[in-house]
């Protein structure tokens, strides 16, 4: 989500139509929810001029983020408890430097990667909001990943291809792609953020989208 698009939002707090009736159960009005930090227009400039690896699919400039917490599905109830909570966690993290770079990484490691990633060092102020993200998973009823947290990007996403072959004997045989070798050594500049938001994942024709669904700004006069 652009910086642009970030400010178009015109509400902080997420709004559903649906309303389970009495008795029910709440189910998820959001599936595949997360928090995360929205780049700026130079990074997301940055990042999206970087050349996409064969068998891979770039992360749309919009959509690009820094996730700090998965969340998965959201009830309306969680999804207005952690939107409201957004402004407090925001505070601290004003004073947030730019992420310097560490490097490329394919994830998971291996011939069958899922994702390439830039990652970034965690700066104690990072570290700090991270511990303050996973109690306010807590407290809203969610699991917290047990996972170290590596602040990261993802750049693209690999595609899965596999070819069918017919050998002499009229037997099929799947021929998966060669190696990938390792990943490409590059620089890329510090990370900054203006906005720290609640996203929901939706699945699309061309890939994963990401929706906005309550943002604050971590600087004084960003909307």
């Amino acid at each position: 989500m652009s910086d642009q698009s970030l400010s178009d939002q015109s509400a902080h707090q997420p709004s559903v139509s649906h309303q389970p009736e009495p008795g029910q159960a709440a189910t998820p009005a959001w599936h595949r929810c997360f928090l995360a930090l929205a780049p700026d227009l130079p990074t997301r400039t940055t990042l999206a001029a970087y050349r996409t690896p064969p068998r891979a699919q770039a992360t749309l400039f919009d959509d690009l983020h820094l996730t700090l917490a998965f969340l998965g599905g959201l009830t309306q109830q969680q999804a207005e408890h952690l939107a409201g909570a957004l402004p407090g966690l925001a505070a601290p993290a004003i004073d947030l430097a730019a992420l310097p770079f560490d490097g490329l990484e394919r994830w998971p490691e291996g011939d069958a990667p899922r994702v390439l990633v830039a990652t970034y060092r965690v700066p104690p102020l990072l570290a700090g909001l991270v511990e303050d993200v996973q109690q306010l998973v807590s407290s809203a009823g969610l699991p917290v990943d047990p996972r170290p947290f590596r602040a990261h990007i993802t750049l693209a996403r690999y595609r899965r291809r596999a070819t069918v072959t017919i050998d002499v004997a009229g037997v099929p045989t799947q021929v998966s792609d060669p190696p990938l070798g390792p990943p490409p050594a590059c620089r890329l500049p510090p990370a900054r953020f203006t906005h720290l938001a609640l996203y929901t994942r939706s699945e699309a024709p061309g890939g994963p989208r990401y929706r906005v669904l309550a943002h604050v700004p971590l600087k004084a006069g960003l909307a």
